[in-house]
């Protein structure tokens, strides 16, 4: 039964569509982390990051849109001490 839950998507939306909309928003993030917050990142925040973003990349290329979900969750926990800006450019 729980797998079946886990299998829902958003009305109207396909797989393909959900997973691409992560990696957008997560492209945003990424940018603006590159240019105005990598630099005063701790190392290991920085290795957090940067395995947060390669598992984001892996889970929309296999249409796992829920993990790409929960994964983009775990990166901007990750940056909650850098006050990443609510509505990036």
């Amino acid at each position: 039964m729980w797998q079946e839950i886990l299998k829902l998507l958003p009305e109207g939306e396909s797989p393909e569509s959900v997973s691409k909309k992560y990696l957008d928003e997560t492209m945003k993030i990424d940018n603006y982390v590159k240019n105005n917050i990598y630099g005063l990142m701790t190392e290991r925040d920085r290795e957090k990051y940067d395995m947060y973003l390669k598992l984001i990349r892996k889970a929309t290329s296999k249409n796992a849109w829920s993990a790409a979900y929960n994964l983009k969750k775990s990166l901007l926990y990750v940056l909650r001490p850098y006050n990443l800006p609510r509505r990036l450019p």
